[in-house]
């Protein structure tokens, strides 16, 4: 859609332009209106119109005077001149002046100006194709090879763009054009692009030439071109490139996908979209690490059934609040099992299992304030984000997750205590080895100073100095057992840098000193629970 800046002092006219035809209906958007040459100027500064249909005798500024500057600072703009009969002379010196066209007054009727816009529109479309392929030929003296080469691959595989400009820019990166066959992989998981190429070329002929593009993080699309022709000798070249991918590669998760073999580059978009298509359905098959796809298309992916899901989602949420393992379980099997029967696309599987989580996440919190910080559950939430998970996959990592939530529930010291204890003792526990104010706890929980000193010591009948001392010796005593650090080393990083402080408060709660509490043995018991 292209823009359209109108400039004319008489406002009927103005008004009539506006209401004349359907611009949006001819490629054009009328973006401001000026009475005269000098308010023109200055929206034409700010708007940068593509095309500005303007009068030549105005108050201010006229015509010829707004073309002049116009092409001065932005001569890639369309003009049309609208004149009367009399104003032949200045017509001229628009059109010399880079105007494109003009139009007389009176003869501008709804057919006539949707023809003139129609010719404006593709002439303004051809120069921007010519001035984007010459900034596409600039751009490759100024940038590598490599990164033109997957510009080139991700226009011509993700957007199917066979245009001739893409068959253009590909004789400028010397890409085959004819003769011989093309074989396309997609490698999905952690890889180089530089040991695909490699092995890519491993096995094959010298006249082969093989293209690595990394079209997204983690996937990359390997074109190799041979000059051999038989179907069997091509699938046996693209089978022994993608062996030798998986054998230099050996990553947990990588897969590589083949597909047929193909005459002409513009058939390789078509190529690339069944191994997305394969990929996406390893979400529920599982993935291999070689795979070869035919042009026989999968079941077909449908949308989630909300009401469905909802529903299993709402009884995951109770469970999981009022601490039923069995039907949590049960209710989580019924949610993904609804996932695989209908088929759910899966990038809408992946992004409704990641608001599932989140949910369970908040639910599970009440419980367990440390749930959402542990590195497994972060790690599992990037787990949701990658693409090369199979739901298998992720219900496995999920099941262990819940599976430490309950133990964690079962076991755990805060059971009794109300949510904004539990919050208190939780980030008391992630934050011991600093220095911790009673204030800065109270805050963290939403209370004031007074109201949490007495709800914290009628909940745990202790005070938060020794509650907070008790959390530190505890970790101490661990240290003990597991660590050669002396034993001012490991009041530091307990939090209690005062090593005489340290010492009278370890007595105090285990009633020997650090020293005699390493050399009696028991730090040894405490480590083996």
């Amino acid at each position: 859609m292209y823009t359209v800046l109108i400039a004319d002092d008489d406002r009927l006219i103005r008004e009539d332009l506006g209401s004349m035809i359907d611009w949006q209906a001819s490629g054009f958007r009328l973006v401001g209106e000026a009475d005269h040459g000098a308010e023109a100027l200055g929206l034409a500064e700010t708007l940068k119109p593509d095309l500005i249909l303007t009068d030549i005798n105005m108050p201010v500024m006229d015509g010829i005077e707004l073309i002049r500057r116009v092409k001065a600072r932005r001569p890639q703009t369309k003009i049309l001149v609208m004149s009367n009969y009399d104003d032949f002379q200045y017509v001229k010196e628009a059109m010399k002046l880079g105007a494109t066209d003009y139009v007389l007054k009176y003869t501008l009727d709804p057919p006539a100006l949707t023809a003139m816009l129609e010719q404006l529109h593709g002439l303004i479309a051809e120069e921007r194709t010519a001035a984007q392929r010459l900034a596409d030929m600039e751009l490759a003296g100024r940038e590598g090879r490599q990164r033109q080469l997957e510009r080139f691959a991700s226009r011509l595989l993700h957007d199917a763009d066979t245009s001739e400009a893409m068959v253009e820019q590909a004789r400028a990166l010397s890409l085959p054009l004819s003769g011989g066959s093309w074989l396309l992989l997609l490698v999905a998981g952690a890889a180089e692009r530089e040991t695909l190429a490699q092995q890519a070329r491993s096995d094959g002929e010298a006249t082969d030439s093989v293209f690595v593009a990394e079209l997204a993080p983690a996937l990359h699309a390997v074109m190799l071109h041979t000059v051999q022709r038989s179907y069997l000798m091509l699938r046996q070249r693209s089978h022994s490139a993608a062996q030798a991918i998986v054998r230099a590669e050996a990553r947990p998760g990588l897969a590589v996908l083949m597909g047929e073999p193909v005459e002409r580059l513009s058939d390789l978009p078509t190529q690339w979209a069944r191994l997305q298509a394969a990929r996406e359905a390893a979400f529920y098959d599982g993935a291999k690490p070689l795979q070869y796809v035919s042009a026989t298309a999968g079941p077909a992916f449908r949308r989630r059934d909300e009401a469905a899901t909802d529903r299993g989602e709402a009884a995951l949420l109770h469970a999981l609040r009022t601490h039923q393992p069995d039907e949590a379980r049960a209710e989580l099997q019924g949610v993904l099992d609804l996932l695989r029967e209908i088929r759910v696309a899966p990038e809408e599987a992946r992004d409704y299992l990641y608001l599932l989580f989140s949910q369970m996440a908040k639910a599970m919190k009440a419980s367990d304030p440390a749930f959402a910080d542990r590195p497994d559950t972060v790690a599992f939430q990037r787990l949701l984000t990658a693409r090369s998970y199979t739901l298998d996959e992720l219900e496995a990592e999920l099941g262990r997750l819940l599976d430490a939530y309950w133990r964690t529930v079962e076991t755990s010291a805060y059971a009794g205590y109300r949510s904004e204890i539990k919050k208190a003792l939780a980030f008391l526990e992630r934050n011991y080895s600093r220095e911790l104010s009673l204030l800065e706890v109270a805050d963290h929980v939403g209370l004031s100073r007074n109201h949490f000193c007495k709800l914290f010591k009628l909940e745990t009948g202790d005070n938060f100095i020794n509650a907070l001392n008790g959390i530190r010796i505890d970790r101490a005593r661990e240290l003990l057992g597991q660590s050669d650090a002396r034993v001012k080393e490991i009041a530091g990083q307990v939090g209690l840098p005062n090593y005489r402080y340290f010492c009278r408060i370890f007595k105090a709660v285990t009633g020997m000193t650090p020293t005699d509490y390493k050399q009696s043995g028991e730090p040894r018991q405490q480590s083996q629970r």
